[in-house]
């Protein structure tokens, strides 16, 4: 049970939002450690402010997210991107140039003091600039990132409809941000690039970015890939 059409959430806050603009009240809910549900480029996200760890409980609960598995983050602008990882070569910002703002999914090393729910057990942490300014706006209300994780119950398909939404999430997250029905159905491309000397990468999950569009930019061919 959860899955299928929202109907009616009592108590939800739905803003339905034009051209990209964020509501102020959303924008103060979300920087006081509110957890939204909101369009970006590819399905619906669930987030909130990555630094407040009570945030990332409740994401976590929300989902039905088993314990382990690290969310990851989009960033505002390239400097958030930089503050956020222990390491950016330049073929990282070759990949930069050439998808953001878009759905491919960095995962570099971390810089400290990141949550630990945000990093991986080898020390990283997956993060993407956006290109819908929903997402961006609510990263620059979090001090440069946000959570955006898929606005979906553990094991359940993404979702770029909002009717369609999960009546079960949407009654344990603080509002709605409602895009209307978003073009894509897939999500960001994930792509781990290790570091090193020479570029060495793997994707570890294909998405709405063709890995062989990464190959191209990298000049070499994936030492791993998703199933």
């Amino acid at each position: 049970m959860g899955s299928g059409d929202m109907g009616c959430v009592k108590n939800l806050r739905r803003w339905r939002i034009d051209q990209g603009r964020v509501p102020e009240e959303a924008l103060r809910l979300v920087g006081r450690g509110g957890v939204l549900v909101f369009p970006t480029e590819t399905v619906y996200g669930l987030g909130g402010c990555p630094m407040d760890e009570k945030v990332i409980g409740r994401i976590f609960s929300i989902k039905d997210r088993p314990v382990g598995k690290p969310l990851p983050l989009v960033a505002a602008h390239l400097e958030a991107v930089r503050r956020a990882v222990a390491w950016w070569p330049s073929w990282a910002q070759a990949l930069a140039d050439a998808f953001w703002p878009g759905p491919l999914t960095l995962v570099l090393p971390a810089a400290p003091g990141f949550p630990r729910d945000l990093v991986s057990q080898q020390g990283t942490i997956a993060l993407r600039i956006s290109s819908h300014p929903v997402p961006k706006r609510l990263a620059d209300a979090c001090g440069g990132w946000i959570v955006a994780t898929s606005a979906n119950l553990s094991g359940e398909p993404p979702v770029r409809d909002p009717n369609k939404l999960s009546k079960t999430l949407l009654q344990r997250v603080d509002g709605l941000l409602d895009g209307g029905l978003l073009e894509k159905e897939v999500p960001s491309t994930v792509v781990e690039l290790f570091p090193g000397e020479m570029p060495r990468w793997r994707c570890v999950r294909r998405g709405a970015v063709d890995p062989t569009g990464v190959a191209r930019i990298l000049g070499v061919e994936p030492a791993g890939s998703a199933d």
